[in-house]
């Protein structure tokens, strides 16, 4: 009954989303205009159902009922439910004006973690975030002596259907908003091209004396994972300003680390249209990794190493956030024009190909920032990247290498559930090898040699994980500018030695 499913909404948005007073009459009426009924519940709900609502950690139940009353009252076009139900959980939030009110309110009284964590569990419990379903991502850690990397098998972005690729097909494609990140989102119903926005809310926040937006990625890759979006629709760029823009993140959220991708195609995000970076409240990988060798920047208080990680890291420390800045500029400057052809480093031909990730954090009263050089040549060999995943390993990821995977944290495709319990089946001598598993041809023959078979499912699901494991290993070697054998090791400290 609609009518009842109103007032639970009322006492959802009263207990979770911060619907006061007044506010419950209003949105009482907004509710039934859009579910176009005449009049409100008659009844009363118990007070243990009322209870109920109450103990909810996530919106799920309520969700699903909106997007099927959706479809059997056509409150919404097929394959539109889901915006429905996100429009009306956006009713039920407070307006984005009134959350930066309240955010400002918290971090006034309580502090900045607070004020985060009020946006961060508003996001989850009107759906924005919807942590059933990340939830439901595959995820392990993968330990290789001193340095360990974590995987995800990422299950919460639904793969589409030949029945959603005809909609839209039939559907016009607009160009409005710009991309999937400009701030004229903010409640933007969405379409077959674009996801619903009208239960996102965003922080306003100036970097660097700029216009910028905090927001939480509804993805949710690891804790609290916010992106830092500027207000201008304008194209990823990574330069000096850049240090500063992160230096001020850190310092008004000192309990996030915040990171820029790559600018530039192969070794950049997925979304290189719109600057933006990448943050939140999580260890990465990377940030457990040792110091290696240091050098000598010649400034007091400043310390430069080189990381024991897979990739190349410079790792500049510093309680002095201008002297800091100081060192990364000269890195950024160094490296953008530097060549080393025996490495196969050319910084540009008729394009730029050099290009950095830094991600700054705060620790022990310093500013610590590591820098990720990066370069996106191809070659005959490697048409997809010389300093990419490599050919042999693209039926695990062929994806671009961005600062999250950078990092050590692997965003593996769904599709890999379903291919590896395939997988697992050969190894058990329960299938045979068929053509629907060509892409991991090369696998399944590797495992098959290495292993006697038919194995038992427990012993085929660790060696499939192993592979696995070892080849995200391997694509963050393939990813490094300099690699880790003596000539790539000299090259490096011939670099790092003509910058200071």
């Amino acid at each position: 009954m609609v009518e009842r499913l109103i007032e639970q909404l009322l006492i959802y948005a009263q207990a979770h989303l911060g619907l006061r007073g007044f506010d419950v009459y209003y949105a009482r009426n907004l509710l039934m205009a859009e579910f176009k009924v005449a009049e409100p519940y008659k009844g009363e709900l118990s007070q243990e159902e009322k209870e109920r609502i109450r103990g909810m950690a996530v919106p799920d139940e309520f969700i699903e009922s909106l997007c099927s009353i959706a479809s059997e009252r056509e409150l919404a076009p097929e394959g539109m439910e889901l915006s429905f139900a996100s429009k009306i959980m956006g009713l039920l939030t407070p307006s984005p004006e009134k959350v930066i009110e309240n955010f400002d309110a918290i971090r006034e009284r309580e502090g900045i973690e607070s004020a985060c964590l009020y946006l961060y569990e508003l996001s989850i419990k009107n759906n924005y975030i919807q942590k059933t379903a990340i939830g439901k991502n595959i995820k392990w850690r993968a330990d290789f002596g001193e340095n360990f990397i974590e995987v995800t098998i990422n299950l919460s972005k639904p793969e589409k259907d030949n029945r959603e690729i005809l909609r839209q097909l039939k559907q016009q494609a607009t160009s409005y908003p710009s991309c999937a990140l400009c701030i004229d989102n903010l409640g933007f119903e969405g379409n077959l091209y674009r996801p619903p926005r009208q239960n996102i809310r965003v922080i306003p926040v100036k970097l660097a004396g700029e216009e910028w937006f905090v927001q939480y990625s509804p993805y949710l890759y690891y804790d609290e994972h916010c992106i830092a979006i500027s207000m201008e629709h304008r194209p990823m760029k990574v330069d000096s300003k850049t240090f500063l823009r992160l230096l001020d993140f850190v310092d008004i959220f000192p309990h996030y680390f915040i990171g820029s991708n790559a600018s530039l195609p192969i070794v950049g995000g997925s979304i290189l249209s719109h600057e933006h970076y990448q943050g939140g409240g999580y260890k990465m990988p990377l940030h457990y990794a040792a110091d290696k060798k240091f050098y000598d920047c010649k400034m007091e208080g400043v310390s430069v190493s080189t990381v024991s990680w897979y990739n190349r890291v410079v790792r500049i420390r510093s309680a002095d956030r201008q002297k800091l800045y100081s060192v990364a500029c000269k890195v950024l400057e160094k490296w953008l024009a530097y060549t080393n052809e025996e490495c196969e480093i050319i910084s540009r031909t008729a394009e730029q190909h050099n290009a950095l990730t830094p991600i700054m954090r705060r620790e022990k009263g310093e500013y610590v920032l590591e820098i990720i050089l990066r370069n996106n040549r191809t070659s005959e060999k490697h048409p997809d990247g010389i300093f990419h995943a490599h050919a042999e390993y693209h039926n695990i990821k062929k994806e671009g290498i961005g600062l999250i995977e950078a990092m050590g944290l692997y965003i593996l495709p769904g599709r890999l559930k379903r291919q590896t319990e395939e997988i697992k089946r050969i190894l058990c001598g329960e299938r045979e090898y068929g053509e629907d598993l060509e892409i991991h041809k090369g696998m399944i023959e590797r495992l098959l040699a290495e292993n006697e078979t038919p194995m038992r499912e427990e012993e085929a699901r660790r060696a499939i994980t192993e592979y696995i494991n070892e080849v995200c290993r391997l694509i963050l070697i393939n990813t490094a500018v300099f690699k880790p054998d003596e000539k790539g090791q000299k090259a490096f400290d011939e670099f790092m030695s003509g910058i200071f």
